[in-house]
């Protein structure tokens, strides 16, 4: 157990003057041998006492000496933990401006995402309404090719037709023909008119043969028309 602080201690008389002076009555005791003893004993004594306690402020004074460097140490750990902590918080801040500069950098980033799917859903949207407009437009040229290959097969089958009538009256000039031969022969009187007839069939065998060449060109062009629909 630590003892109380010199500076609140009684001091000991170092002296016998002084131990006069602190005691009174050891001025009548020190007239005689018996008193100069007693003095005498009673500074041994209160030596003995400074003695005492000198070792003790000694003890206390190592103890003291002890802390001191006991808590110089800890001041050295203190210290060292005290730089530690500035070199993290140097460090934690280094980093707090990394995260910050990356998190305004993804905050653009995100921006210019954001316009562009913006921009990507206002394109989405125009090629939607093209689309739709296009499909009309298919629609209708479809339902346009339909018309003119249902026109054309129209115009095929009276072009067949005609073509058939063509044949007819060809057969017919045919016969015509040979019956004026026949004519011909038996009827000299009828030999000019029968010329002039004649002439007339052949013009008429020509404008058929001309048309049926137009008819068989159209033809064939029809049909090419309706392959390629």
């Amino acid at each position: 157990m630590r003892s109380a602080p010199l500076s609140n201690r009684k001091p000991y008389p170092r002296s016998s003057s002084a131990l006069r002076q602190a005691h009174p009555s050891f001025h009548s005791r020190s007239s005689t041998p018996l008193g100069l003893r007693s003095s005498r004993l009673t500074e041994r004594i209160q030596y003995s006492d400074y003695h005492e306690e000198l070792q003790q402020s000694s003890a206390e004074l190592k103890l003291l000496m002890e802390e001191l460097t006991t808590l110089n140490e800890q001041k050295d750990v203190l210290q060292d933990i005290a730089d530690q902590l500035k070199r993290e918080l140097y460090l934690s801040s280094s980093y707090a401006n990394k995260i910050k500069k990356n998190h305004d950098k993804l905050h653009n980033e995100n921006a210019k995402i954001r316009k562009a799917n913006e921009k990507i859903g206002e394109d989405r949207e125009r090629i939607g309404r093209e689309i739709r407009i296009l499909d009309k437009e298919v629609r209708d040229i479809d339902n346009e090719v339909k018309e003119i290959y249902e026109k054309c097969t129209n115009i095929k089958l009276q072009m067949e037709a005609e073509d058939l009538a063509i044949n007819g009256l060809l057969s017919v000039t045919k016969k015509m023909k040979k019956e004026l031969s026949y004519q011909m022969k038996e009827r000299d009187q009828f030999k000019i008119e029968s010329n002039e007839a004649e002439k007339q069939i052949f013009q008429i065998e020509n404008r058929i043969e001309k048309l049926r060449i137009e008819n068989d060109g159209f033809l064939e062009k029809i049909s090419k028309i309706s392959r390629n629909v």
